[in-house]
């Protein structure tokens, strides 16, 4: 399995055992190897496990698909779309590998479904819900969380422009939309505060951003004096 996996199993095999000094980390996100973990629970086994969580994210994809191509093309433009996601050799790859990136895809394809729909008239509860997701796919991507403020800038533009929403209803679902984002983003990234010492969605742009640090032998190398 691809280095990324392994982490991914041995966090969720932590955090389902309550340790969430190993369990969770300031380079990886916490959100699907605790997914990995839960569902280790019921194989018994943590790769399989984890594999589960990709192919169950990744069967799920056609639906926020084909809804969302309803909605904007109509029904015979949903049905090949959603046949090619079916088909798509990569988004097969990736269903059946312990990765974040089939359950990212699905859930960002949801928050899509339902932005398109809160922008038609949907009040304060259908974007809180939006930021819920979005704070999800922060927990398994960090650089999702600009989706935050690119969407308060559509709601923002959608509503006034279309002149259905009042500006304070505008501001409100705006405030519903980072609170529900901040719901889940927030614990984490007090962790990283606490963990870094300084403010910062994840870790992993010190460690891209500064190589000096040689990130690769602190993430991928071997611990001092242990086997992983």
């Amino acid at each position: 399995i691809y280095p990324d996996s392994v982490h991914y199993a041995i966090m969720g095999k932590h955090l389902v055992s309550g340790n969430l000094q190993e369990g969770l980390s300031t380079f990886w996100p916490p959100l699907y190897p605790l997914l990995v973990g839960l569902s280790s629970l019921v194989f018994q086994d943590i790769e399989t496990g984890g594999k589960f969580v990709s192919l169950l994210a990744g069967s799920v994809l056609v639906i926020p698909v084909y809804s969302l191509i309803r909605v904007l093309y109509g029904k015979d433009a949903a049905f090949i779309g959603a046949f090619l996601v079916a088909i798509h050799p990569t988004l097969i790859d990736y269903s059946t590998a312990l990765l974040t990136e089939s359950t990212y895809t699905t859930l960002f394809m949801t928050a899509l479904f339902a932005g398109l729909k809160a922008f038609s008239g949907g009040g304060y509860l259908a974007f809180f819900s939006i930021g819920v997701m979005l704070g999800a796919c922060y927990l398994l991507k960090p650089e999702a969380i600009g989706y935050v403020g690119l969407m308060a800038v559509l709601t923002s533009c959608t509503s006034l422009l279309s002149n259905h929403l009042p500006p304070s209803e505008v501001l409100f679902g705006i405030m519903a939309l980072v609170a529900g984002a901040s719901l889940l983003s927030l614990p984490y990234i007090l962790f990283l505060r606490r963990a870094t010492g300084e403010w910062t969605i994840s870790d992993k742009f010190r460690a891209h951003f500064y190589p000096s640090e040689s990130w690769e032998r602190k993430w991928y190398g071997l611990f001092e004096g242990r086997t992983t």
